[in-house]
């Protein structure tokens, strides 16, 4: 009896913000079950979890800071200002948490020239922190209960959701947040969602269990990832080692199908800390894994339909690409492609593994699968989409002229042939 084929399939943020799109996971996924393969799912953080948590860290410590104000001191003693930090899936980690005079906007109180104490700053400041918490306790609850999660799983949610208010209790105390809190505080946003998925597939009667990615393997060297903004942590070479001896169970003709959710984005270093992976974490987790484990693909699920020749909300006639090779679509995501970082091409370059990237909103769209070669891996046929405009290579050849190698510019930087 033949192996079992190993597909690995990363949902980004979008594709699980909700009770209704994990749903739709749990279909595509079981769909995969169907045509005969065994999935290992990665997950990224429920929608904008990992921005609120961030917020609610420079809350907190923008409320244990407020605790040394005179009421003579004033916020335009200082020069930092508002802003608008957050992760988005596939961008990069924030620049370091201001301090806490750039929590002014909050209220006019704050305002220079206001009349506010350092205790109003305290009460303002823990107000707009505790709503974000509660945000995310009531947005993961709901999600829960309409999910059919585990009464287990739900309670490994709330004591993450506890942990997670322990710690930036921890931060407005020590009015400090180091890197290494960074990543912790981070790394909830994950461990919630796996637990989410995981549950709701056990609901539905697929075999599934929510995995931390260091349980299977995923070990940096010591390091906070947050500190290295764009690569995060670095991988120990023994990994693929590690994921093999994990996950490779998984292939053997007569296991039963039985679904690993994995963290994306986070992994621990010797010492059981917490560390991040950077910019694109998530799908480099994914990429990890599946050349670790020889996968026959692996999947970047996000909400495009592939890559495409250009922005479709600026280029109304932009379309998707059939195929790319690994080396064009490297350059592509180093010349400022968003949908892959260049990291998460090379552990599948390596291996030969095809990447394709899909849509969850558009589950039947073939997407775009980047190879080795295209002249081995024929284009897929699948139903077209109005915005997604599918071309043949040659029609592509036809209305570019040539094969895409890189773009013509970045800023700061004219490329010419």
């Amino acid at each position: 009896m033949a192996e079992k084929k190993l597909l690995v399939m990363k949902f980004g943020g979008t594709s699980v913000k909700d009770a209704e799109m994990v749903k739709t996971v749990a279909g595509i996924v079981k769909k995969k079950i169907d045509e005969g393969y065994s999935p290992i799912l990665v997950c990224s953080a429920m929608g904008k979890t990992t921005n609120k948590l961030i917020d609610a860290g420079e809350r907190a410590l923008g409320e244990g800071l407020a605790a040394t104000f005179s009421p003579k001191l004033r916020p335009s003693a200082f020069s930092t200002t508002v802003t608008k930090n957050g992760v988005e899936e596939g961008a990069g980690l924030p620049p370091p948490l201001p301090n806490a005079s750039s929590f002014a906007a909050t209220s006019p109180q704050l305002q220079p020239g206001g009349a506010a104490s350092g205790s109003d700053w305290r009460k303002v400041i823990r107000k707009v922190g505790e709503t974000l918490l509660t945000e995310l306790r009531e947005h993961h609850r709901e999600a829960a209960a309409e999910l059919q999660v585990s009464t287990e799983l739900l309670d490994q949610i709330e004591d993450l959701l506890d942990g997670c208010a322990s710690l930036l209790t921890g931060i407005r105390l020590l009015r400090d947040i180091s890197s290494r809190t960074r990543d912790t505080l981070m790394s909830y946003g994950e461990r919630m969602s796996v637990r989410m998925v995981a549950g709701h597939l056990q609901s539905v009667g697929i075999e599934a269990d929510a995995v931390d990615s260091w349980d299977i393997g995923l070990i940096t060297g010591s390091g906070c990832g947050s500190a290295f903004a764009d690569k995060g942590a670095e991988l120990l070479p023994d990994v693929p080692e590690r994921i093999q001896e994990a996950l490779g169970c998984l292939r053997e003709p007569e296991a039963p199908v039985r679904v690993p959710v994995v963290t994306g984005f986070i992994a621990k270093d010797l010492n059981g800390v917490i560390t991040t992976l950077g910019r694109g974490g998530s799908d480099f987790s994914a990429a990890v894994i599946g050349a670790a484990v020889g996968a026959a693909e692996i999947e970047i699920w996000t909400d495009v339909d592939g890559i495409f020749t250009s922005d479709p909300r600026i280029v109304p006639e932009a379309f998707s690409v059939p195929s790319l090779t690994f080396l064009q679509a490297a350059e592509l995501a180093y010349f400022g492609a968003k949908v892959l970082h260049p990291r998460t091409i090379q552990p599948a370059m390596g291996k030969g593994i095809p990447v394709r990237v899909k849509n969850t909103f558009n589950a039947e769209h073939p997407g775009t699968v980047i190879v080795q070669s295209k002249e081995k891996f024929p284009r897929q046929p699948g139903p077209e989409k109005p915005r997604s405009r599918m071309m043949s290579e040659e029609q592509i050849q036809t209305e570019l002229g040539r094969k895409v190698t890189g773009i013509t510019h970045k800023s700061g930087v004219i490329m010419m042939e």
